[in-house]
C-alpha cells in the first residue's frame, strides 16, 4: 500500500472515529467505571459552540485548545450530560497526562484506560476524557479529545 493510501486510510479512520464518538449514546449511571453501562438513545442539544459549559467541578485543560462543539443531554437515565469536544495543537501524551493529574487529585477518583479517563467525585458525579485522534497530515499538527461530564441525580 502507498503512503499516500496509509494517509487517506488513517485520516477516514480518525473521521470515522470521531463521528461515531460524537454520535454515541450517554452511558448511564453506575458506581463502577464502566461496569453494567446500560446505553440509552439521547436527545441532546447543541449549546454554544465557542464557550465551554459552566461546570465548576470539572477540570478545563490548560493548554491551548479550540472548542468544536458543546451538547446538552438533559434526558438521560440518572441526570443531565454534558459532552464537550475539543482540538488543540498539543501532543494526545500531553493531553491525558493534564486529565490525569488533574482528576487523580482533589475529590476525584480516576482509572486510566489506554486513551480515556474514567473518573468519578465524591457526589458521585462522573467524567470521561478521551483522546480521538491525532492527524499529522497538516503543517500544525492537532489532537481531538472529548470531556464528557455527567451530573448524578
Amino acid at each position: 500500500m502507498k503512503k499516500s493510501s496509509l494517509k487517506i486510510t488513517g485520516s477516514l479512520l480518525n473521521l470515522l472515529l470521531f463521528s461515531l464518538a460524537f454520535l454515541s449514546p450517554a452511558v448511564a449511571d453506575n458506581d463502577s467505571f464502566g461496569a453494567n453501562r446500560k446505553y440509552v438513545p439521547a436527545r441532546y442539544e447543541v449549546l454554544r459552540s465557542d464557550k465551554p459549559q459552566n461546570i465548576p467541578a470539572l477540570p478545563r485543560y490548560q493548554g491551548p485548545a479550540k472548542l468544536l462543539v458543546s451538547l446538552k443531554m438533559p434526558y438521560t437515565p440518572g441526570g443531565v450530560t454534558y459532552n464537550e469536544r475539543y482540538v488543540t495543537t498539543d501532543s494526545p501524551e500531553r493531553v491525558i497526562q493534564y486529565f490525569q493529574q488533574a482528576l487523580s487529585s482533589g475529590n476525584w477518583q480516576s482509572q486510566q484506560c489506554g486513551w480515556s479517563i474514567n473518573a468519578r467525585d465524591q457526589n458521585k458525579n462522573f467524567c470521561r476524557v478521551h483522546v480521538l485522534s491525532f492527524d499529522t497530515s497538516t503543517a500544525q499538527p492537532s489532537t481531538r479529545f472529548i470531556i464528557e461530564y455527567k451530573e448524578h441525580n
